[in-house]
């Protein structure tokens, strides 16, 4: 019996993020750079345990600021109203106010397998002003 090698469709580093269909060589980059405190930014999928609207979020996030370190990005605040999500985004010393929205397409198997695919469309990205607060001193 001949065994056949695939490459795998998803890379879970430690089980906290997850990253798309990849070769062999790619998911063997992404553990490494895990280990290393980083992400890889290609085929990144976002993090394990908070839902699907705010990992892509975080990947709108990281994708703009080029953020790679593992502890770097995370979400401080989110809302949604109807389809439309927005959030608050810690990445870095910076913040963003990130908003999307579900955007369908067809796989690309085209009519054989009929299946619409869920993604994320980026509505606004906009870094966020620090706020400054003045002491008032005392006579």
């Amino acid at each position: 019996m001949a065994a056949i090698a695939t490459p795998p469709t998803s890379c879970a580093c430690h089980t906290e993020f997850f990253y798309g269909s990849m070769s062999q060589a790619a998911a063997l980059a992404a553990a490494n750079a895990y280990r290393s405190g980083e992400v890889i930014l290609d085929r990144f999928r976002g993090r394990a345990g908070i839902p699907e609207p705010l990992q892509a979020v975080e990947h709108f996030a990281r994708a703009h600021t080029g953020e790679r370190s593992v502890g770097a990005v995370a979400v401080e605040s989110s809302r949604m109203d109807g389809d439309v999500t927005e959030a608050i985004v810690r990445c870095g010393d910076v913040r963003l106010q990130v908003v999307i929205e579900p955007s369908a397409f067809t796989a690309p198997c085209g009519t054989a397998c009929a299946e619409t695919i869920t993604t994320y469309r980026l509505v606004s990205l906009d870094r966020l002003t620090p706020v400054r607060y003045a002491t008032l001193a005392l006579a």
